[in-house]
Parts: structure tokens; sequence; C-alpha cells
């Protein structure tokens, strides 16, 4: 079975994107000029099925962002495969792969570098339209644009502005119809609320959850915070990651009432929780170490056991590999059984 199998709120069962052992390494220069070679993305396996909702959670610098855009193919992996319904997408055609491109958007985390502030929100919206050939003519165009800004809750006025004169909230508005606008299959939404006041950002979850629903799009969530990532994937599942690798996954709620990893446990075991018997009655994990080993020179076998309370001595010398321990619960840790 796969690492990530076919979701459990009764989507189809038909696999949209597929990773096969993916690698992204990149070069990170020092001050002085020399270079590292950073893993950002090492080893990963995971399929996407259509229709389907998954959170991937974990520490910033833990490849969260490198892996959502490996999977809108705005960054090609030196190493593995990417399926895009059963090809290879690296293997196609350069119009085959426009084409499979098109049905891949990511809406980035921060709506005030993703918007041209030279463009008025109706050029915005209508280049990829008219480029793409989604509509033809003026009247049409300005008809598309409208539908678009009224799916997201903006006024039709809304397409005459700049994007200095709209606030956060609106901005990231723009940014969503802008990825809904080609009909995508899959939509990558990285931290879409991190950047926004705190009293718009369950607004703005059940914006993408609704479009979701009606467009029957599959969507990742990426996410430091387990708080979102429960809510905007309560029904889904969600990915952990740590250091490039996926070290659990599983349905949201199982992982988050019981997880198996112990990197997941301490994430967890500091999520604020609003009952204040069950605050004095919770620990937090005490790891063996707060320092966060660089990806340049990850630790040989298990990544986490520099920090593990539990690590053993076969923990430094072997890497474990993501295994089903339980039904649709997998988990990358020698000590779970």
């Amino acid at each position: 079975m796969s690492p990530l199998s076919p979701a459990t709120d009764g989507r189809s069962s038909e696999s949209l994107l597929k990773l096969e052992d993916v690698v992204y390494i990149y070069e990170e220069r020092s001050l002085y000029g020399e270079a590292t070679k950073v893993h950002a993305v090492d080893n990963v396996s995971l399929d996407l099925y259509s229709g389907e909702t998954v959170a991937i959670a974990g520490e910033s610098g833990c490849g969260k962002t490198t892996l959502g855009k490996l999977l809108v193919a705005l960054y090609r992996p030196v190493a593995g495969k990417i399926l895009y319904k059963g090809q290879d997408l690296y293997g196609l055609s350069r119009n085959e792969f426009g084409k499979c491109r098109l049905r891949l958007q990511i809406i980035h985390q921060d709506p005030y570098q993703a918007l041209n502030s030279t463009k008025t929100v109706y050029k915005i919206l209508s280049v990829p339209l008219k480029y793409n050939k989604i509509v033809k003519g003026d009247e049409a165009l300005r008809k598309r644009v409208d539908e678009l800004l009224s799916s997201v809750g903006l006024a039709p006025e809304i397409g005459r502005r700049y994007p200095h004169q709209l606030s956060g909230g609106q901005r990231q508005r723009v940014v969503i119809a802008r990825a809904i606008s080609l009909h995508p299959e899959l939509i990558v939404a990285d931290e879409p609320v991190s950047m926004i006041d705190v009293s718009l950002r369950i607004e703005v979850l059940d914006l993408l959850l609704k479009l979701k629903r009606n467009l029957n799009m599959s969507c990742i969530f990426i996410t430091h915070d387990f708080g979102l990532a429960r809510y905007f994937a309560r029904q889904g599942r969600i990915a952990v990651m740590y250091l490039g690798n996926i070290v659990e996954i599983g349905p949201t709620e199982d992982v988050l009432q019981k997880p198996l990893h112990p990197y997941t446990q301490s994430l967890i075991s500091v999520v604020p929780v609003p009952d204040p018997d069950l605050v004095k009655e919770r620990k937090a994990m005490q790891l063996r170490s707060l320092d966060i080993p660089s990806a340049s020179n990850p630790p040989s076998g298990c990544k986490f056991h520099p920090r593990c309370p539990f690590a053993g001595d076969y923990c430094s010398k072997d890497r474990p590999s993501l295994r089903e321990v339980s039904d649709n619960r997998f988990v990358a840790c020698c000590s779970v059984e």
C-alpha cells in the first residue's frame, strides 16, 4: 500500500499525482562564497488522489514549501520521478507538460509579493486567461474576471484597483482567484493565512474549502500550525515532515489524537489547548537537544535521533523507511511497532 492511501472522506481512489523517491538539492553559499549542498527534500514518496485534502506540517526549514513547489512543477527534482495520472511529468513533450502544468497551481504564502504591484487586479487575472485562451473576446474576458472576483467574495470594482490599494485579506483572495482561474485539479496552499490578520484566517480557510468542494479539486495545505491543519484537513490526512523526510502520515484526527513518531509527539505536546485543567496535566516532551541539525550535514541513521528522548544505539546507524504500522497509519521510526 502507498504511504499516502486514498482519502478517508470517500474521495476518488484515482491517483492524480505520485512522487517516487524524489530528491531536491540546492546550493547555499556563505558570506565567504563557500557552497554547501542542502537536501531540502530527501527520498520522499507519496501519492495524492483526486479530490483529496492533505495537510503537510512541520517546523520551518523542514522542506514543506520545497515539496509543495515540486508538486506543482515549479522545481524539478534532481532524482526520482513525479507521475501525473501515471505519466512521468518530465518525460512529456513540452506541449503536454504545459497542459499538465496548468492543472497544478499554487497559492503563495505572501500575498504582498505574489501580485505585480504595477498591474491592476483585472490585468493580473485576465492575462493568464487570455494567454492560455481560456476565454475569447474582451466582453467574455471581463465577465470571467468578474465571476472570479465574485467566487472569492470580492466586488467587480476591485478589478480596477492596484494591489497596494487592497487589504491583506483582499490580496490573498485575488491570489486564490488567480489560482482557480485555469481550472486546476490540484492547488498547493503554502501557509495561505500566515500573512493576514488572525480575524480573517478562518474566513479564508472556509473559502478555500468551499472552492475545493465546488470545483472538485485536490488540495495540499502547508502549515506549521497543527490547529489550522486540523481545521482544514479534518476529513483528510496529515503528513509530518522533518529535515526533508516525511516521518508520519495518517488520517488527521488519528495522528493528532495519537501521534506515533516521537517528533510528532513533541510538536503536539506544545500545542496550546483551551482547557486549563488539561494544561496543568500536560507536559511538553523533553528533547535531548533543542538544536535542529543542519540540512546540509544531516545526522546518520534517523535524522531525529540526536534530539529524540527514546533513541537507541541502532537509531544512529539505520535510517528508517516509512512503513504501515496500522490501518492507514505510516511512520518512519524503528521503535514504533
